[in-house]
């Protein structure tokens, strides 16, 4: 033995390990440590870390493992990416300047860039630390997740499942691998999982709050509020179980225990600025937006950085039609240190003028916003979505040769920084085809599509169902539409306001007023993101609910509806087709009543 590591095993021996027993001992408890994932052991893990870097300068274990403490906390704490990033990358580029041929540090550095944004460099990252080290069973895992997200779930899960035969023992790897059998509907199997996890860390929060969003995937919704009251009772200052449980209630249509359940998490953790949060949530998705900004307004109180209240806070306002209030918050979030949450604001910039009929300073707005975003040097993701806003704007004005030019655009961001996902621009050149009338070769696109799709996806299929539905809606088959459109209505517990805006209007074809009013008065009832976000259809649906109303008579309630939605455009670009025959409807209700 002693001969072989005095010989060539001996140098690589040397760079994997430390002689200084010590810095071996802190950084072995780092990973232990590490491996808790809560903002205690985290801390406690960065100071094992460091403690061994100060015994062994030159231990490049020690700054993989220091990077990686900082790579997870976003995403297990909450801590801004933006004051984590730099101390992440900067720890793993010196474990790769001590020793690059180890694996570890190629895979925190992946881990660094993926934070970032940088895909294609994660990726690279990854496969460079799966070959140096094959047997490093979190490179497999993160190199899993990036896989997932670059649209190749099938690849995914195959890197998943190694991590998991390397390293059979590790809860994270656990509950993300039960999470992925509970998305593919083997529920049975994740249940396994997670109670296997749980039987090697009986107190780990994160377990906890998997276990309770799997079962509320699987319509369990008693059993879920039993397991986060039962995380709350092993450690009452987890604010995950507290949040969790106020939606679930929300989700069993129960608002006065949702609202209750809220109130308990203010008066457990009264300077957790997420209680407020999940609060202000509840009151929005039950109709109650003064309360909710009331709500959003002492989260940012207390962490005035917490970006989602702001994003929240801005909707509230735009929804409320309070635009000054909303661009001063934009405004504010323009000059953030962020460089995402900058991109969003200027998307957000122009959902004002959107919410207000006024189309052509939207589009001003988003030029502008694309070459600021050029200018910051946003990787690519916010640039994708502004031109995906200008395509629904250009096909709404039914100006689709603007509309395929920005399709193309898109598609070579889409090559460029996630080129093996293919999902997004099926959907959009399915959905253009059909709007040119071009109905064979939009079915082809969707066929092309769902045979693409892995087995066991449900999120993709469903995304699959949802595009199928608005085509058929398209092409004249409301009934059809119908059928795919309501089974893909839910994503994660949240039901889609775009997608129960277009169910309602395949109800609207069918001569089926009543379905079509009830799926409006409910979307027009919840104020969250998914309606920010989508400021056209926010302002269509009163229209459309006025529509229903009209077929069922009920007169006043279509008056109301028809004048909301004037109301809402009464400064719009000239030409809106809607808007003259909104006004057209109005005035013969009004005669009639």
């Amino acid at each position: 033995m002693k001969i072989r590591l005095l010989g060539g095993d001996r140098i690589a021996f040397a760079k994997r390990h430390t002689e200084n027993l010590d810095a071996y001992n802190a950084y072995t408890q780092g990973r232990f440590l590490w491996n808790r994932r809560t903002e205690e052991h985290l801390m406690k893990a960065i100071e094992y870390f460091e403690k061994a870097i100060e015994l062994d300068p030159g231990y490049a274990l020690a700054y993989a493992g220091l990077a990686d403490a900082y790579n997870v906390l976003p995403s297990n704490v909450g801590t801004p990416v933006e004051e984590v990033l730099p101390k992440a990358k900067d720890a793993a580029r010196k474990a790769l300047e001590l020793d690059d041929k180890l694996g570890e540090a190629h895979a925190s550095m992946g881990l660094a860039l993926k934070l970032e944004g940088d895909l294609d460099g994660a990726e690279k990252q990854y496969l460079q630390a799966i070959q140096l080290n094959p047997a490093y069973a979190y490179a497999h895992y993160w190199y899993a997740m990036l896989l997932g997200e670059m649209g190749k779930r099938e690849e995914g899960l195959r890197e998943l499942e190694t991590a998991f035969e390397l390293d059979p023992l590790s809860v994270v790897i656990l509950v993300y691998l039960a999470t992925t059998r509970w998305e593919s509907g083997d529920s049975l199997q994740a249940l396994e999982l997670i109670r296997r996890a749980l039987e090697i860390e009986p107190t780990r929060m994160a377990t906890y709050s998997a276990y309770g969003s799997g079962l509320r995937a699987s319509g369990r919704l008693e059993d879920a509020v039993r397991i986060y009251r039962l995380a709350i009772q092993i450690d009452s200052t987890y604010a995950g179980a507290y949040s969790q449980l106020c939606y679930t209630y929300n989700e069993m249509g129960d608002f006065e225990k949702a609202l209750d359940a809220a109130d308990n998490y203010i008066r457990s953790l009264p300077n957790e600025p997420d209680a407020y949060d999940t609060k202000g949530d509840i009151y929005a998705y039950n109709g109650g937006l003064d309360q909710a900004i009331e709500n959003y307004t002492e989260a940012l109180k207390i962490e005035p950085k917490f970006g989602a209240s702001l994003q929240k806070l801005v909707g509230a306002y735009l929804f409320k039609r309070e635009y000054g209030k909303a661009e001063a918050l934009i405004k504010e979030a323009l000059s953030s240190d962020d460089q995402y949450a900058r991109a969003r604001a200027r998307t957000y910039l122009a959902f004002i003028p959107t919410f207000q009929g006024k189309l052509t300073r939207a589009l001003a707005l988003l030029d502008e916003g694309i070459a600021a975003d050029q200018s910051d040097q946003e990787p690519g993701w916010h640039l994708a979505w502004k031109r995906q806003v200008k395509i629904f704007i250009y096909m709404e004005t039914e100006r689709l040769d603007l509309a395929q030019k920005e399709l193309e655009i898109v598609k070579e961001i889409q090559e460029k920084h996630a080129p093996q996902d293919p999902t997004r621009l099926s959907s959009l050149y399915a959905l253009f085809s059909a709007l040119q009338g071009q109905y064979g070769q939009a079915d082809e696109l969707l066929q092309t599509w769902q045979a693409d799709i892995g087995e066991n996806d449900q999120e993709q299929m469903r995304d699959y169902l949802r595009f199928a539905g608005i085509i058929e809606l398209i092409k004249g088959n409301p009934q059809a539409a119908i059928g795919h459109l309501q089974d893909g209505v839910y994503e994660q517990f949240t039901p889609l306001f775009e997608i129960r805006y277009f169910l309602a209007q395949a109800y609207l074809e069918s001569d089926q007023a009543e379905q079509a009013a009830e799926v409006l008065e409910k979307a027009l009832l919840r104020y969250d993101k998914h309606r920010a976000e989508s400021p056209i259809w926010s302002v269509k649906a009163h229209y459309y609910l006025g529509q229903a109303y009209e077929r069922l008579g009920r007169t006043q309630d279509a008056i109301d509806q028809y004048e909301e939605f004037l109301e809402w455009w009464k400064d719009a670009d000239p030409g809106i087709v809607e808007i003259e025959d909104a006004k057209e409807r109005l005035k013969e209700l009004r005669a009639k009543s």
